[in-house]
């Protein structure tokens, strides 16, 4: 005969302990779910938002469909489905299609609105996915191999993105066929810009603090606002004025592209703030004045009138400065980068050759002594 099981006092007081940090723990992911579901939630308004902002004609200075000077929209979308995630792609293609209709006034039923708008973003997504996968890189775009890896596949991508949506374009009769190979360049000079100026920036700067607000913990944005506060106590007066020379010199450079007019405009001196940022600041300064250069350029063409061929030529200009800006950021970045590396490695040797109980020398072909510690002495 079994006799029934008896649970003493310190037993049940056990079992309820357990009880209760199990209960405790279910109720702290429980919120924590709930926490991360708000967060998405909050965060897709604010893009969906901000997608339709930079869609506005007067941000992105619209000549007529198809012409622009860039597209930030485009970068927007290409940066975020790059940092988090190509499944925002539906989210995306869903504001390009309300912006369309509120904006240019397409009908819902137009070839641009469906299937225009998704195709493109589908080429975004595609490359995102290809950047995220089997051509891996490092968002921070530190290195010269994940910065070309970035400009090839993007820009790659905008070539069936542009020709959809010409295509699309001259479908709804919104475009002639005839101008359809110019529009297509115009588009594609749009799209680029934005995606070597804006989705740069964003992926850099902007990006890692949304991922560390909405998308992780709350203690990493507590750390991250630690430590950009860290950041700015570290800038001395001659960072702040070699910041204020800089800001200058951009509105010098404003001023003889477009206030000279007697003596037609000017487009070269436009790389000379971004050589001496990128050798400066590498690829975190040069992302911001990429950014800077182009939006102030598409801001002072509100106030100056220029023909197409003017704006075909901008865009060329804006294109071509990014790429080059990139490039030249990344390079000094890796340098650096290469350079703190070495340095520490060299700390760490001479302290151990300093410290070694054993006697080392080392001497150079001609047998002169370069270096001994004490140990050897």
């Amino acid at each position: 005969m079994f006799g029934t099981p008896t649970i003493t006092s310190s037993q049940s007081t056990s079992i309820a302990e357990v009880q209760h940090q199990s209960e405790a723990t279910t109720r702290s992911l429980s919120h924590s779910g709930t926490r991360t579901v708000i967060s998405h939630i909050i965060l897709c308004v604010g893009i969906f938002l901000l997608y339709l902002f930079l869609n506005r004609p007067e941000v992105i200075l619209l000549a007529r469909l198809g012409l622009t000077a860039w597209y930030p929209a485009v970068g927007l979308a290409f940066a975020l489905m790059l940092a988090f995630s190509p499944r925002y792609m539906p989210l995306f293609a869903l504001a390009g299609s309300v912006s369309g209709i509120l904006f240019y006034h397409q009908s819902f039923y137009s070839w641009g609105t469906l299937v225009g708008v998704p195709l493109e973003i589908s080429c975004y997504a595609g490359a995102a996915h290809l950047l995220r996968g089997s051509v891996r890189i490092d968002s921070s775009l530190g290195q010269r191999r994940d910065v070309l890896r970035y400009l090839l596949v993007s820009t790659a991508a905008a070539i069936p993105a542009a020709l959809v949506g010409v295509a699309c374009l001259c479908a709804d009769h919104s475009v002639q066929w005839s101008q359809f190979w110019g529009s297509t360049l115009d588009w594609y000079i749009g799209d680029t810009t934005a995606l070597l100026s804006v989705a740069p920036f964003l992926l850099i700067h902007v990006l890692p603090w949304v991922s560390r607000r909405f998308v992780t913990s709350v203690s990493d944005a507590i750390r991250d606002g630690k430590e950009w506060a860290a950041r700015f106590q570290e800038i001395a007066p001659l960072q702040i004025l070699e910041f204020t020379g800089q800001a200058a010199a951009f509105g010098l450079l404003f001023w003889i592209m477009f206030g000279r007019t007697e003596s037609g405009t000017l487009l070269y001196p436009a790389f000379l703030p971004i050589i001496w940022i990128g050798m400066r600041r590498g690829i975190r300064g040069v992302v911001t004045a990429l950014l800077a250069l182009n939006f102030g350029i598409v801001v002072t063409l509100r106030f100056v009138a220029q023909s197409a061929d003017t704006l075909t030529k901008l865009g060329f200009l804006m294109l071509a400065v990014s790429a080059t800006g990139l490039i030249l950021g990344a390079a000094i970045s890796e340098r650096e980068r290469i350079g703190t590396d070495l340095k520490e490695h060299t700390i760490f040797l001479n302290s151990l050759i300093e410290n070694s109980p054993f006697g080392i020398i080392v001497h150079d072909r001609d047998g002169k002594i370069q270096l001994h510690n004490d140990a050897f002495a």
